[in-house]
């Protein structure tokens, strides 16, 4: 099947294109997924996360072709039309019925580009992924999808299938700018949505996701698809690209290696993280132990007045050679004229042979869905620190991790106990390996491939 993705995250390194990438590597496993896959990332729709409007230039991993849209005018104005009907659309049941015309004239204008961009763009694909298009970052982009997808795959014009993969539904991203939501609590007659149909699955991550889902204007069915996690990590020897990697950034042999998968921005807690390591950094000069690294992931460019905060936060810590900021972790990786940019994979393998850990901190409730790092941590066979976010135990029953509060007091026990957890891995001790054993199994459950296998013998049913 050949595939075409259209992402609603506007990130060239997101995550949820990442958990993609190992779905998609099953799919070549199993024979039915043909690669590369044609991508359009929403670089000239969100416009919000800082990037080029179009994507051209950007890194992209070989299995990947990026579909760029060419803008029609000015990006600048571009940018600002679409991120007001976004807000407009926010704020729908404050407009009067004049307002409410005038916006749906605004979305028809801005859709009719993309209608002509999605036609060109997906002519050839078997399987189209739409991710995280439900989402109002993008109302006309959408609805310009949706009006593409009926004109290719309804009345049985041509063999294909759609794929509406959901990681973030409208009633618990409590995302907010100004004070103000960024999406309404509920979908509005503006907000576009599946349709039931013989050609559209529409899946979201989590069995509360569903729940909610289930309740939206339409009639179409959400079933449950959550990510993958890779199904093993490395563990022999380092690579010479991950041997390059720690002497670019001077990582002595016998410094443990923290990885943070996150965004840097306000909600994912990368302060809290910070705070955590020094605390750690403290705990660890005491006892004489090495000194542990940090490997935060996320780009600094998606919102930079936020970064800096961070960077000035980890410089006013005393943390300056002991957090690397990786400024945007790639779905696979590459060497530039910066140096060695490493992809998750090759991140968790340096972590688990340098007797590491992951660190995962949110601290606003209501911005997390499935929430990978815990699974990450446990199939790279890690300890575990994280903040008691709101799902943790709903997704993890029974998981074994540090927790982490956000007082001086709980961040010092904390970072003792993420130092014993270091030295119990690295002494073998059973304890520890049982209690990782044992998350690994919690995770593989979840998060395994048995959703999406079955899932691609499903779709790829439709074409025998």
């Amino acid at each position: 099947m050949r595939i075409g993705v259209v992402c609603g995250d506007g990130l060239p390194v997101s995550g949820l294109l990442t958990s993609l990438r190992y779905a998609l590597d099953l799919g070549v496993r199993l024979g039915v997924v043909e690669l590369p896959v044609i991508t359009d990332l929403g670089y000239s729709w969100r416009f919000d996360k800082g990037f080029s409007p179009d994507g051209r230039g950007e890194p992209y991993p070989d299995w990947m072709i990026p579909a760029c849209m060419d803008l029609p005018g000015n990006p600048d104005e571009w940018g600002r039309d679409v991120l007001a009907v976004r807000d407009r659309v926010a704020a729908f049941d404050e407009l009067g019925a004049p307002e409410r015309e005038r916006l749906r004239e605004e979305i028809d204008r801005l859709a009719a580009p993309y209608e002509r961009h999605f036609r060109a763009m997906l002519a050839d694909a078997d399987v189209v992924i739409a991710m995280n298009m439900t989402l109002t970052d993008a109302v006309p982009v959408t609805l310009a999808l949706l009006r593409v997808l009926d004109e290719m795959f309804a009345d049985g014009r041509r063999t294909g299938r759609v794929v509406w993969w959901d990681h973030d539904l409208l009633k618990d991203y409590a995302r907010t700018t100004d004070g103000k939501r960024l999406y309404p609590v509920f979908p509005n007659e503006l907000t576009p949505l599946p349709g039931a149909n013989d050609y559209t699955h529409w899946a979201t991550l989590t069995p509360a996701q569903v729940a909610e889902a289930t309740g939206y204007p339409t009639d179409a069915v959400p079933v449950l698809l959550p990510p993958m996690v890779p199904l093993s990590i490395p563990n022999g020897d380092l690579g010479a690209h991950q041997l390059e990697f720690l002497a670019e950034h001077g990582i002595e042999e016998d410094q443990p290696v923290l990885v943070a998968p996150k965004r840097v921005v306000p909600e994912k807690g990368v302060a809290l993280s910070l705070r955590l390591h020094a605390a750690t950094i403290a705990e660890a000069r005491r006892r004489g132990d090495p000194l542990p690294v940090l490997v935060v992931f996320g780009s600094l460019a998606e919102e930079r007045e936020h970064a800096q905060d961070m960077l000035g936060l980890a410089d006013s810590l005393g943390l300056d050679g002991l957090v690397i900021w990786a400024d945007g972790v790639p779905l696979s990786s590459r060497r530039d004229a910066r140096g060695v940019h490493l992809d998750e994979i090759d991140l968790l393998h340096i972590a688990r042979k340098r007797w590491g850990a992951v660190v995962y901190t949110p601290d606003v409730p209501g911005v997390e869905a499935a929430s990978m790092p815990p699974a990450f941590a446990a199939v790279a066979g890690l300890p575990c620190a994280v903040s008691p976010f709101k799902i943790f135990a709903s997704v993890y029953p029974g998981y074994s991790a540090v927790m982490v509060g956000a007082s001086a007091g709980e961040l010092e026990q904390a970072a003792r106990e993420l130092l014993d957890a270091l030295a119990a891995v690295r002494s073998a001790d059973p304890v520890i390996q049982q209690k990782l054993a044992k998350n690994r199994d919690i995770a593989l459950q979840t998060f395994g491939e048995d959703h999406w296998r079955a899932f691609w013998q499903e779709l790829a049913a439709a074409f025998q």
